[in-house]
């Protein structure tokens, strides 16, 4: 799979995806990006993915699912009496994080990018450090 990142006048992102250097019909648009710091994009091969936080979604070739995720707050008792605060993410769809899937950072106001493996091994960076 290949991914194209592009900038649209007015501050919008352009994510699109191809299986074979030809884009077209399958994309993913951002508005307002000044308030999109990190972005997580799941690949779970050959045909889906999962993209969170985007104003406009286009598949043909691709599944493109999307989800939210919310940080939830609950108390843990770690022992008799005593308990600590506990964070955790919540999915509005999780199906896709229970598959093998490529996991795609993407951060600093879209000028940095990594990728994961499914077993969460680094497999390319750039951009600024996170």
């Amino acid at each position: 799979m290949y991914v194209r990142i592009d900038r649209i006048p007015f501050c919008d992102v352009k994510m699109s995806f191809s299986k074979d250097k030809k884009f077209g019909d399958d994309y993913v648009k951002y508005e307002n990006t000044s308030d999109i710091v990190y972005l997580d994009v799941y690949y779970l091969p050959p045909c889906t993915i999962c993209v969170s936080g985007a104003s406009y979604v286009k598949q043909n070739q691709f599944h493109i699912i999307e989800y939210e995720k919310k940080q939830q707050y609950r108390k843990r008792m770690i022992k008799p009496g005593v308990w600590i605060p506990d964070y955790y993410y919540e999915y509005s769809d999780s199906t896709f994080l229970k598959n093998p899937s490529y996991h795609f950072c993407i951060y600093d106001y879209f000028s940095g990018f990594s990728l994961e493996d499914p077993e969460e091994n680094t497999i390319f960076k750039a951009g600024t450090e996170r």
